[in-house]
């Protein structure tokens, strides 16, 4: 997320405000933090690209299916835990030796792989059924007011913020653009044995499913199961493992803040009580350095 310069001043530390959607009886909430390191805002907790999700999810199966560090067999290649799950993009050398275009077998180094690849991006559908329709083509304007705390406003440089009568803080108009992309992931999933294969697939089908609500809680917009292909090209590979492959719809969302813009009255549209609260546990949204590894610990617990 972008930022003017005139919204912090120069040495302004860590500090985080909260942004509510102005056009709702129950406003979107989003938290929005200062990085000194790069004078910008950025978002928090918005995970906006699969990569990044994926990111996400390879910590997560760090924690579930842990692959741990190899050790030597007697006849000196290394060795796994046998359930544990090497996740990364398409394709690691293993499985698609460069080296080796001919695909011949390749030392299996894992025993269970799932790799990722993005097979169709395009801007977001407004209404209806994804990649179809009207589409959000480009970033747009989105109507959203700052609610800064008493820490917060101190590191704000312009006086265009007006005081919210008997709750404490400052409400200040944001100018924020975004656009919404629709995604269709694949994800290949390999083992030794055919039925091997059949197994991890059922089980990352429900691993989906499972935690679903935390990648929603990171950011992800909407994410669902599409359909499961097979992929006659890595079929055919002789790599030494067996391949499954799965579609995944995942909606994410691009939002960047450029300014504050002088404001002159502001007409609140969402809820007085929606408001209260918010300003009620302002403390509630204090910026967390590890909140995706707050995020994970609360969802394999």
């Amino acid at each position: 997320m972008a930022a003017s310069n005139i919204i912090t001043v120069k040495d302004a530390p860590d500090f985080n405000f909260i942004i509510l959607e102005n056009t709702r009886n129950r406003p979107d909430i989003k938290i929005v933090g200062f990085d000194p390191k790069y004078q910008r805002l950025r978002s928090v907790g918005e995970v906006s690209t699969i990569l990044e999700m994926s990111t996400l999810m390879s910590k997560s199966m760090e924690i579930i299916r842990p692959l741990g560090n190899p050790t030597e067999t007697y006849k000196g290649s290394p060795s796994y835990n046998s359930s544990g799950i090497f996740f990364a993009p398409d394709f690691p050398d293993f499985l698609l030796p460069t080296s080796n275009p001919n695909y011949e077998a390749s030392p299996a180094v894992v025993p269970k792989a799932i790799t990722w690849g993005v097979v169709r991006k395009e801007p977001g559908t407004m209404s209806g059924t994804p990649f179809r329709g009207t589409q959000e083509i480009k970033p747009r304007s989105r109507e959203y007011v700052a609610l800064f705390s008493d820490t917060a406003k101190r590191w704000i440089t312009d006086s265009v913020s007006s005081p919210i009568e008997g709750y404490g803080g400052l409400l200040g108009y944001v100018k924020m653009y975004a656009q919404a992309f629709d995604n269709l992931v694949q994800y290949n999933i390999w083992a030794r044995s055919n039925y091997e294969v059949e197994e991890l697939t059922e089980w990352f089908e429900t691993y989906m499913d499972d935690y679903r609500g935390m990648f929603r809680e990171a950011g992800i917009v909407e994410m669902n199961f599409n359909r499961r292909v097979r992929d006659d090209t890595m079929v055919q590979m002789k790599n030494g493992y067996h391949v499954r492959s799965v579609l995944y719809y995942v909606r994410t969302e691009r939002v960047r803040v450029e300014k504050l813009s002088p404001i002159n009255r502001i007409d609140l549209k969402i809820s007085v009580n929606d408001l209260k609260s918010v300003s009620d546990n302002l403390n509630d949204h204090i910026i967390d350095t590890n909140l995706y590894e707050r995020i994970l610990n609360k969802w394999h617990q």
